[in-house]
């Protein structure tokens, strides 16, 4: 087991192999992320998207994650963020060029709000009752 603190470890990057629209998958270690992996039966607890130099002249100098925190909102970070945590990059498939430019834009569009209504969608669709039709 290593000693170092997580402010020290260096991380591990894959950064050339991203593209603008892959999602970091992240297997985190707080209370949250403990709850997240929990009830969605999944290892990963965040994810952040890959936004590459969108964020040039309005971030600092190596942003290039677009993510979601429960008490920060929307925001932007580097991979130093994600530094010793279990991760996985993956690539969207059937989307165009366009496509992963327009999810970018939005992306980043939405720095600065709090809510991260996908998370909340995402929650209401597994625990909300369902409602069942008839089938006659």
């Amino acid at each position: 087991m290593s000693t170092t603190s997580p402010s020290r470890r260096r991380p591990t990057t894959s950064l050339p192999l991203c593209a603008p629209g892959d999602v970091l998958l992240i297997e985190g270690s707080s209370r949250i992320s403990t709850a997240i992996k929990y009830l969605t039966q999944s290892t990963w607890s965040h994810a952040a998207l890959y936004v590459g130099d969108a964020l040039t002249g309005r971030a600092p100098s190596g942003h290039c994650f677009v993510e979601a925190d429960v008490v920060a909102g929307v925001r932007n970070v580097g991979i130093e963020a994600f530094a010793g945590l279990h991760s996985r990059i993956c690539r969207p498939s059937g989307l165009t060029d366009e496509d992963c430019r327009r999810v970018v834009a939005y992306a980043v569009e939405r720095i600065g709000h709090q809510s991260n209504h996908l998370f909340h969608t995402e929650l209401d669709e597994k625990f909300a009752p369902r409602r069942w039709v008839d089938p006659r």
